[in-house]
């Protein structure tokens, strides 16, 4: 039996269809719309992931690089730290030196007040025995050796005296003849002359 709708059924048939494609329409709208709302979403969340791991990477290599400081300035301190300990350690083993070498100077001393080193002379060697055997002569013993040790001779040489000028002598001695004698004679003459002169010490007459 063939189906057989009037206009009006036929009319109301497309309605509904039309209605239903609508109500279709706008269930994939809403799908559509949701699953760009959700893409929108995946996309934030990848933002805000990828914003994540830049920080996450950022406080890495700070961290990285506050342990490198850290490690560089540990290390400088370890040196310091040796540096410190082996000055202590040295100046402790010089004072320890000092006082045990102060300590047995005093022990020496209080031992040894003088300082002085005394050599005591020999035990004298005891007399030998001496077996005399008739009409055999026993040779008498040779005299004691006297070693007689000279006083060590001491030279003192006397301060230079300076030299002193030899005095000055004067040899020039003026001497004045007497005058003519007086003559009983008025006719005899004179000397013909005067003699007058000096006379060195040297000449003779």
């Amino acid at each position: 039996m063939a189906d057989y709708l009037t206009p009006e059924e036929q009319a109301a048939r497309a309605d509904a269809e039309r209605v239903h494609a609508e109500v279709h329409r706008d269930a994939a709208l809403n799908v559509a719309a949701n699953e760009a709302v959700n893409r929108d979403i995946a996309e934030a969340q990848a933002a805000d992931a990828r914003i994540a791991a830049g920080q996450a990477w950022q406080a890495a290599d700070e961290m990285a690089t506050d342990r490198r400081v850290l490690r560089s300035e540990l290390a400088s301190e370890r040196v310091a730290s040796s540096n410190s300990a082996f000055g202590f350690y040295l100046t402790l083993g010089v004072l320890l030196a000092v006082i045990l070498i102060g300590g047995f100077y005093l022990y020496y001393r209080s031992q040894n007040p003088d300082s002085l080193i005394v050599n005591a002379a020999p035990a004298p060697a005891p007399p030998s025995s001496v077996i005399v055997t008739p009409g055999t002569s026993v040779a008498p013993p040779p005299p004691p050796v006297m070693v007689n040790t000279p006083p060590p001779a001491v030279n003192v040489t006397p301060p230079a005296q300076p030299a002193q000028p030899a005095p000055h002598v004067d040899n020039h001695v003026n001497v004045t003849p007497p005058g003519p004698a007086p003559s009983d004679n008025s006719g005899r003459s004179s000397p013909s002359g005067t003699d007058t002169g000096t006379v060195s010490p040297g000449s003779g007459g």
